[in-house]
C-alpha cells in the first residue's frame, strides 16, 4: 500500500496542510523549524498513534509535544491505496487526539480512530491499530525498520525485528511468534511444577497425598464427632419440620383471619360511601335554602351600609349641633384687616404723641418768649398750640383704631392677631368638614336605601318576608344573619364531615388496592366451608392476637432452628470431607497416584519440547542472518560506489564491514555518514525480509542523509528510487531534491513564518 494524500488539521506546529505523494521516492524539503519532522511523525501517528511517555533524550512525551497548542488537539487523515482482490482501492485512515485536565489534576487523553472506504465513507472494521492491520507488524518493528525519525537512531532495534524475522522464516507468518510458543510451553511446565519444586499441580497433589495418609491415622476420633453431629442434625431437623408444620397451620388460619378482616374493610367502604352520599344530599339541601356565599356577601354589605349610614348620621348631627353661628369669612381678609388696624393705630398714636410733645415744648418756649417780652411770642404760641391740638387729635385717631382692633379680636375671642388668624382658619375648616360630612351622609343614605331593598329581596329568598314585614331594617338584618348562621353552619358541618369521610375512604381504598372484591367474596365463601375458615370467622380479638403472637414466635423459632441446622450441616459436611472412610481415602490415594504419574510424563514432555525449540531457534537465526546480510551488502555497495560491498551481521544485528586494507572492523570505526549508509542499507534489507509485497509500509527517513557527501547522497537517491516502495525523505537541504530524477517527487514545506 502507499499514501496518496495527507491532510493535517493540526499536528505540532503544522495546521490546515495538505500533501499529495507518489508511490515511489518523495523528497520533502524545508527549512529548520518548518514542520518536516512533524509531518514524518504524523504518518506514524496515523498508523500507530503517539506515546504518552517521553522517548530517550526527549523533553516531552509525544502526545504532549504534538498536540497543537492553539487548537488543543492533533488530528488529520491519510488517503491510502491498497490492493484488494487484484483491484486498487482507496481507504481513508482518520485519527484525532485531544487532551483534558481530569478531576485529579492529571492530563488525560481521548483518541478516536476511523478506517473508511474513501469512495463510500463506509467504515472498515479493524481490531488492532491501523499499522498492525495493514502492515502486519507492531509499532516497535515498524520504527526499527521503516521509520527513521530525526530524533531517533538510524540503527534498527535488533530485539524488535529479530523475533519477526525468525517467525517469518519458521512459520511464514510474522504474527505466529516462536517466543509466544515458548512462553506457552513454559507456562504449561510451570503450571505442573516450578523449577525449585515449590509449587505447581504436581507438588499440590503430592501434598494432598501426604495429607490423606495422615488422615487415615487420625480418623477414629473424628468419626465419633461425625456421628454425634449427625445425631444432633437429625433431632434438629425433626424439630424444624414440626415447627414448620405448625407454622403452616397458623399461616392458613392467619390468612383466613386476614381475608375476613379485608371483607369487613370492604363493608366499611360501602357504609362510608353511603354516609358521604347522605352528607352530600344534605349539602345540596342547604344550598337550596339560598344561604350561599352570594347571599352572605349581600347580607354583609347591606349590614355594613346600614351601620355606616347610622354612624354618619349621628356624627353629622353631633357636628351640626356643636357648630357656632357660621359666617363666611375670608381668612386672608380678616387677618389683613386686623393687621391694618394694628399698623394704622400705632402710626397715628405715635405721630400724635410726637406732635403733642413738640406742641408742649413749643408752649414752654412761647412762655419763655412771653417772659422775655419777645415779639415772636404770639406766632410761636399759635403754632405750638396748633401742634399740640394736632397731636391730641392724631392720638385720638390712633386710640380709635386700637379700639376697633380690640373689638375685632373680641368678636373672634382672640388674644392677638396670630390667634385671630388661627380661629378664622378653624371656622372655615369646620364649615368645609361639615359640608364633606353632609356629602358622605347623602351617599350613605342612598346606599342604605339600596341595602333595605337588598334585605327585602334576601328575606323573600329565605322565605322570611312575612316575618320581616313589620321589622326595622336592623332587626331584619339580625333575623337574616341568624338564618345564614344556622344554615351555613349546618352546610359547613356536612362539608367537613364529608371531606373527612372522603379522606378516610381514600385511605381505605388505598389499603385495598389490587384486591378484587368479587374474588374476595368467592374466597370468603370458600373459607366458610373449611375448618380454618370456620374457626377464623368466629374468633374474637383476643384469640386473633394470640394467633399473631404464636405466628411471630414460630417465625423466630424456625429461623433459630434453620440456623442451627445449617451450622450442623456445615459441621457435618466438614467432618465428612476431612474424615472419610478408610476405603474412600484409599480410593482417593490411588486416583492421586495415577494422576501424578500422568502429570510427571507431561512435565517431561514440556522439558523436551522447550529444549528442542531452543536448539531449533538458534539454528534458524543462524541461517537467516546471511540472507539479510547479502541484501544489505548489495544496497551498501550502491550507496558507497562499491567501496564497502561486504557487510557482516551478527545474530543480534550488530554490523561490521570488510575492506582489502583493514580486514573486518566494527561499524563504530567508520564515519557518521558511512554508519548511516550501512544502517539505511540494513533497514531496506529488513523491510524486504519482514514485509510481504502488498503490506510494505511507507518508509520514512528524516534527515538520515545529513552526514553524507554529495556523491553518497546521489547514490542513496538512486537506490531509493529503484527500491520499488514508497519512501519519504525529509531534508533541510536542496541537494536531495535536485538529485532526484523525477522533479515531481519534490515537495517543499512552507517557510516557518507561514506554518
Amino acid at each position: 500500500m502507499y499514501i496518496k494524500h495527507l491532510h493535517i488539521a493540526a499536528f505540532g506546529p503544522v495546521t490546515d496542510a495538505d500533501f499529495s505523494f507518489k508511490n515511489s521516492l518523495n523528497v520533502i524539503e524545508g527549512e529548520n523549524e518548518s514542520g518536516k519532522s512533524a509531518v514524518a511523525m504524523f504518518i506514524k501517528f496515523i498508523f500507530y498513534g503517539l506515546s504518552a511517555k517521553a522517548a530517550d533524550g526527549a523533553d516531552l512525551p509525544e502526545k504532549r509535544k504534538y498536540i497543537n497548542w492553539e487548537k488543543g488537539y492533533a488530528a488529520g487523515y491519510a488517503v491510502c491505496v491498497i490492493e484488494d482482490g487484484g483491484m486498487k482501492k482507496e481507504i481513508r485512515v482518520e485519527r484525532t487526539l485531544t487532551s483534558r485536565i481530569a478531576s485529579d489534576g492529571k492530563i488525560k487523553y481521548d483518541e478516536k480512530i476511523a478506517v473508511l472506504d474513501n469512495e463510500t465513507s463506509m467504515p472498515i472494521k479493524i481490531t488492532t491499530s491501523p499499522g498492525e492491520f495493514f502492515f502486519g507488524v507492531p509499532e516497535a518493528v515498524f520504527k526499527s525498520s521503516a521509520f527513521s525519525s530525526q530524533s531517533g537512531d538510524v540503527r534498527p532495534d535488533s530485539t524488535a525485528v529479530g523475533e519477526s524475522i525468525e517467525n517469518i522464516i519458521n512459520s511464514a507468518d510474522e504474527n505466529i511468534s516462536i517466543k509466544k510458543a515458548v512462553d506457552i510451553l513454559e507456562k504449561g511446565r510451570k503450571k505442573l511444577m516450578h523449577r525449585n519444586r515449590t509449587g505447581g499441580e504436581i507438588c499440590e497433589l503430592e501434598r494432598e497425598r501426604d495429607r490423606l495418609e495422615k488422615n487415615l491415622e487420625e480418623s477414629a476420633e473424628e468419626l465419633a464427632r461425625l456421628r454425634k453431629t449427625g445425631s444432633s442434625l437429625t433431632d434438629t431437623s425433626a424439630k424444624l419440620d414440626a415447627a414448620r408444620e405448625r407454622e403452616k397451620e397458623i399461616r392458613e388460619l392467619s390468612l383466613a383471619v386476614e381475608t375476613f378482616e379485608t371483607a369487613k374493610k370492604f363493608e366499611n367502604i360501602h357504609k362510608t360511601e353511603q354516609d358521604i352520599a347522605d352528607l352530600k344530599e344534605k349539602i345540596r339541601f342547604e344550598a337550596k335554602s339560598g344561604a350561599d356565599e352570594s347571599f352572605t356577601s349581600k347580607l354583609t354589605i347591606s349590614i355594613r351600609d346600614l351601620d355606616r349610614y347610622e354612624k354618619l348620621k349621628g356624627e353629622y348631627t353631633e357636628k351640626y349641633n356643636e357648630r357656632d353661628i357660621f359666617e363666611e369669612h375670608d381668612d386672608s381678609g380678616v387677618t389683613a384687616e386686623g393687621a391694618a388696624l394694628k399698623k394704622s393705630g400705632g402710626i397715628l398714636f405715635n405721630t400724635g404723641t410726637v406732635l403733642l410733645i413738640i406742641g408742649l415744648l413749643g408752649i414752654i418756649g412761647s412762655a419763655a418768649l412771653y417772659l422775655m417780652k419777645h415779639s415772636m411770642f404770639v406766632p410761636a404760641a399759635i403754632v405750638t398750640a396748633l401742634l399740640a391740638i394736632s397731636g391730641c387729635v392724631t392720638m385720638a385717631l390712633g386710640v380709635r383704631k386700637s379700639s376697633a382692633l380690640s373689638k375685632l379680636l373680641e368678636k373672634y375671642d382672640a388674644a392677638d392677631l396670630e390667634e385671630l388668624a388661627g380661629i378664622v382658619s378653624d371656622d372655615n375648616h369646620a364649615q368645609r368638614e361639615l359640608e364633606g360630612l353632609r356629602a358622605a351622609l347623602d351617599a350613605a343614605e342612598n346606599a342604605a336605601r339600596e341595602a333595605v331593598a337588598t334585605l327585602d329581596t334576601l328575606s323573600q329568598t329565605a322565605g322570611l318576608r312575612d316575618t320581616a314585614k313589620n321589622l326595622s331594617p336592623a332587626d331584619t338584618a339580625k333575623l337574616l344573619a341568624e338564618y345564614v348562621k344556622e344554615h351555613i353552619a349546618a352546610r359547613r358541618r356536612a362539608e367537613s364531615d364529608s371531606a373527612q369521610l372522603e379522606g378516610r375512604l381514600g385511605e381505605m381504598r388505598s389499603s385495598l388496592a389490587g384486591i378484587n372484591e368479587a374474588e374476595l367474596k368467592n374466597e370468603v365463601l370458600r373459607l366458610a366451608q373449611t375448618d380454618a375458615g370456620r374457626r377464623a370467622e368466629n374468633m374474637n380479638q383476643s384469640e386473633i392476637d394470640g394467633i399473631v403472637r404464636e405466628r411471630d414466635f414460630l417465625k423466630q423459632k424456625i429461623e433459630m432452628l434453620a440456623g442451627r441446622k445449617t451450622d450442623l450441616e456445615r459441621d457435618f459436611a466438614v467432618l465428612s470431607a476431612t474424615n472419610p472412610s478408610p476405603a474412600e481415602t484409599a480410593e482417593k490415594l490411588a486416583a492421586i497416584d495415577e494422576k501424578l504419574s500422568r502429570l510427571r510424563r507431561s512435565h517431561s514432555a514440556y522439558i523436551m519440547a522447550l529444549e528442542a525449540i531452543e536448539a531449533s531457534s538458534d539454528s534458524v537465526r543462524s541461517s537467516v542472518i546471511p540472507r539479510i546480510t547479502k541484501g544489505a551488502s548489495e544496497i551498501m555497495s550502491k550507496l558507497t560506489g562499491g567501496k564497502y560491498s561486504e557487510l557482516g551481521l551478527s545474530p543480534d544485528f550488530g554490523m561490521s564491514f570488510r575492506t582489502n586494507n583493514f580486514g573486518t572492523r566494527e561499524l563504530d570505526f567508520m564515519s557518521d555518514g558511512t554508519r548511516d549508509a550501512a544502517y539505511i542499507s540494513l533497514r531496506l534489507a529488513l523491510i524486504k525480509a519482514i514485509f510481504e509485497k502488498d503490506s510494505v509500509p511507507p518508509v520514512i527517513f528524516d534527515e538520515s542523509f545529513a552526514y553524507m557527501d554529495k556523491n553518497r547522497v546521489r547514490s542513496a537517491i538512486e537506490a531509493l528510487e529503484s527500491a520499488d516502495m514508497q519512501i519519504f525523505l525529509f531534508t533541510c537541504r536542496e541537494l536531495e531534491g535536485t538529485l532526484a530524477k523525477d522533479s515531481s517527487a519534490l515537495c517543499r514545506m512552507p517557510s516557518p513564518k507561514a506554518v
